[in-house]
């Protein structure tokens, strides 16, 4: 088990190295996502830089977060709590290309404060708390596809992403804890 583990990891370091030195496009979107946080990071024009916004959007959801930390500004007035924000700081970004954080975590931090957090994630996580959820493979990649697509994207702001995530969630945890009571 000791070789098997050393060969997955291994592998799983190598697996980008190889990539990155083997196949074009990987080493072109690598590029590009350097010389957008570098064009961040030296305060460059970040207009026409995707991921450069999105960090400018995550800073600037911090400081909002850092005012409002435990109840937040409320789901409803995330945007227009965002776009005052960028009055103090706009990072050069014209008012179309202000966007905001495109992830659920700040999100939920920015609308509900550390309570709103709280109450995500105990939501997202709470089924890994009941041994009958755990045994359920369904239910365990319901949870990482959810938890990881919330890293780079606000799905519950999207009403697909609502649909899909309370679709599934009812589908997997409500009814498999119907059925297991």
């Amino acid at each position: 088990h000791l070789a098997l583990g050393f060969g997955v990891v291994l592998l799983l370091g190598l697996g980008p190295w190889l990539a990155y030195h083997t196949l074009e496009s990987v080493r072109q979107r690598t590029d590009s996502t350097m010389y957008d946080v570098t064009q961040f990071l030296n305060e460059a024009d970040i207009n026409d830089y995707s991921l450069a916004r999105r960090l400018a959007a995550m800073q600037t959801a911090g400081n909002v977060i850092g005012q409002h930390w435990l109840l937040g500004v409320g789901p409803a007035d995330t945007r227009a709590a965002m776009m005052e924000q960028y009055q103090w700081k706009d990072f050069g970004l014209r008012p179309a290309n202000r966007v905001e954080v495109h992830n659920q975590y700040l999100q939920a931090l920015l609308g509900g404060g550390l309570v709103g957090l709280a109450l995500l994630l105990a939501v997202l996580f709470w089924p890994l708390t009941q041994q009958w959820a755990r045994r359920n493979q369904a239910i365990g990649f319901f949870i990482l596809l959810q938890a990881t697509a919330m890293l780079v994207d606000a799905v519950l702001d999207l009403q697909i992403g609502l649909n899909f995530f309370v679709f599934g969630y009812g589908f997997l945890v409500v009814a498999g804890e119907r059925n297991h009571c």
